[in-house]
C-alpha cells in the first residue's frame, strides 16, 4: 500500500484490512486504468468537446507527453500542483498527466470565491499552476496568478491554456446526462424551441445543489427518462434516488454498501428511524480528516472518525435516507 501524503489523515489499519477485502480498495490509479483501456479499448473515442474526438490510444499518448513535458519543467514526484480548469478535454489530459508524473494535482473550481486560489496554493504548497489564460469575461489572468506567486514564493510554474471550444449533446446521442439543477432547468426551458433530439437519453442526473420539485416533476414527461439525485459533498456520503421512483421524492440509498451512518441529535445520541437528525458518516470514500488542517478536524470529525456532513436526514428502516434540510451553522456547501 502507498504511503499516506504528510498532511492527510490515514484510515485505521482495522478499515484498510476491511476496505480492500471487500474489493473498494485495489491501489490501481487512475492513470494505471488509463494505460488498461488504451490497450483494451485503443480506437474507441474517450473524450469529445465541439469537433475535437479524441481515442483512448491518443488519449493516452497525450497524457503521457504532456507528463514529459511537465518533468522537463521541474515538476517533481510529491510535488503539489493546483490546477483550476472548466470541464473540457485539457482538465482531463493535465490531472492525468500529473499524476503519470507522479505529482499530486490539487483541484480548485473555477466557480469558487476569489480567495480560495491563493489559500490552496498556499495550505498545498502547490509548486504549480495550471488554469486558463483569461477570465470567462476576457480579462487576463497573468496578474493576478504573479500575485499569488509574489505571495508565495514556492509557486515557481504557471501553466495557462486558451479558452476551450463548445460541445454538442443531440449529436453524439447521449445516453446518461450529468448537469446541475440550473442547467437541467435551461435544458427544459429551451427544449419546446430547439428542434433537438434527446430521444437516445436514458438517465439525467443531478447534483450539486438541492433540486425544486418542480423541476423534478418535468424531467420524465419532456426528457423521457427518467430522473436520478446524488445528493452529497466532495467528502461524502453519496446518496442516490432510484431512478425509477418517485422524481417527487428525496429519499435514497447510499452508494457503498459499507458506508456507515448515524443519524444524532444535539448531543451526538443516536435517534429513532424516522425521526429528523445530523448526519455523521464513515466508509472506504469519505476521508478521516482534511488536508493540513487539525482545527477544522476537531470540529467536522468525531474521535472515533465519524464526519460531521451537517446534513439533517431522516432514516427509514429498511435504510434509505430522506433529506431533511441543514444544520444551523452547517453552511450550503452540499448538495
Amino acid at each position: 500500500m502507498a504511503s499516506v501524503l504528510e498532511g492527510c489523515t490515514p484510515w485505521p489499519r482495522e478499515f484498510v484490512d476491511r476496505y480492500w477485502a471487500a474489493g473498494h480498495w485495489r491501489g490501481t490509479t487512475l492513470d494505471n486504468l488509463l494505460r488498461g483501456w488504451a490497450l483494451q479499448y485503443g480506437p474507441r473515442t474517450a473524450l469529445v468537446q465541439g469537433d475535437t474526438r479524441i481515442t483512448y490510444a491518443h488519449l493516452n499518448r497525450r497524457v503521457d507527453r504532456r507528463a514529459a513535458g511537465f518533468r522537463l519543467r521541474g515538476i517533481r514526484p510529491g510535488m503539489r500542483v493546483v490546477v483550476q480548469l472548466p470541464n473540457v478535454t485539457e482538465f482531463v489530459v493535465t490531472v492525468l498527466a500529473l499524476m503519470r508524473a507522479g505529482a499530486v494535482p490539487a483541484l480548485c473550481p473555477l466557480a469558487q470565491p476569489a480567495d480560495t486560489l491563493p489559500e490552496t496554493v498556499r495550505v498545498t504548497q502547490a509548486v504549480g499552476y495550471v488554469g486558463p489564460a483569461a477570465h470567462a469575461d476576457g480579462e487576463d489572468r497573468t496578474a493576478e496568478v504573479a500575485d499569488i506567486a509574489a505571495r508565495w514564493p514556492f509557486l515557481r510554474r504557471v501553466f495557462t491554456l486558451p479558452a476551450p471550444g463548445g460541445a454538442a449533446l443531440t449529436r453524439e446521442r447521449v445516453t446518461v446526462a450529468s448537469v446541475a439543477p440550473g442547467a437541467l432547468r435551461r435544458w427544459l426551458d429551451a427544449l419546446p424551441g430547439s428542434g433537438a433530439d434527446n430521444r437516445s437519453l436514458r438517465l439525467v442526473q443531478t447534483g450539486g445543489e438541492p433540486l425544486d420539485r418542480a423541476t423534478a416533476g418535468r424531467v420524465g414527461a419532456e426528457l423521457g427518462c427518467p430522473l436520478q439525485e446524488v445528493h452529497g459533498g466532495p467528502e461524502g456520503p453519496l446518496v442516490l434516488t432510484r431512478p425509477s421512483g418517485d422524481p417527487l421524492t428525496a429519499r435514497g440509498r447510499l452508494l457503498s454498501p459499507d458506508d456507515e451512518v448515524r443519524v444524532v441529535d444535539a448531543n451526538g445520541a443516536d435517534v429513532p428511524d424516522g425521526t429528523r437528525g445530523a448526519l455523521l458518516a464513515r466508509g472506504p470514500y469519505t476521508p478521516r480528516g482534511y488536508y493540513r488542517a487539525p482545527d477544522h478536524d476537531r470540529r467536522r470529525f468525531t474521535p472515533d472518525g465519524w464526519f460531521r456532513t451537517g446534513d439533517l436526514v431522516r432514516r427509514a428502516p429498511e435504510g434509505s435516507l430522506e433529506r431533511a434540510g441543514r444544520a444551523e451553522g452547517a453552511g450550503a456547501g452540499r448538495a
